[in-house]
């Protein structure tokens, strides 16, 4: 699905969970998850790739489980956040959507 989104958005550089269809063209399964520790490490590669500041890029996430994107990011924002990151952010007065 993030392929064919980037694809129409022209985008040539991306990384995602990547899971499997049956013949059926139906989801199989997981074969790779990308967990926040793997989406902060490709966040600071494009962040040196590009040649951009911290500060210019701001990430958004649902879970605690990406704490480490969002800091990684210099704006990080939750949307709909689950108990744990809301508590996170309030804390640390990053937004909440």
């Amino acid at each position: 699905m993030v392929e064919k989104i980037a694809s129409i958005l022209g985008v040539d550089t991306w990384d995602s969970t990547i899971y499997q269809k049956n013949i059926s063209n139906h989801f199989s399964h997981i074969t790779q998850f990308m967990e926040g520790e793997q989406k902060a490490h490709s966040l600071q590669q494009l962040i040196t790739e590009l040649k951009i500041c911290k500060e210019d890029v701001t990430a958004y996430s649902d879970s605690y489980l990406d704490l480490p994107l969002l800091k990684a990011a210099g704006n990080p924002v939750a949307v709909n956040p689950d108990r744990r990151l809301k508590a996170l952010c309030r804390q640390s007065k990053w937004p909440i959507l």
